[in-house]
């Protein structure tokens, strides 16, 4: 199993010119992320939001979804 705690500061991930993405975000926002492990190449993988069989990891519409708040 794992535990992670990530720190990324805000200017790191500015939105690009004509985004409608605010960073940083606002309360009630959903940003999808997915966040992968991986051993022996694809072998041994462990993911927050796996995809079970069906495909490619890559897409989107299958990661997990974060929902910030206001303080």
């Amino acid at each position: 199993s794992y535990t992670l705690e990530l720190a990324i500061p805000w200017s790191a991930l500015a939105a690009r010119p004509g985004s409608d993405v605010a960073v940083p975000p606002r309360g009630h926002d959903v940003w999808r992320i997915n966040l992968y492990s991986f051993k022996n190449g694809q072998r041994a993988s462990l993911a927050w939001s796996p995809i079970l069989g069906e495909g490619n990891f890559h897409r989107a519409a299958r990661f997990g979804r974060v929902v910030f708040v206001d303080r």
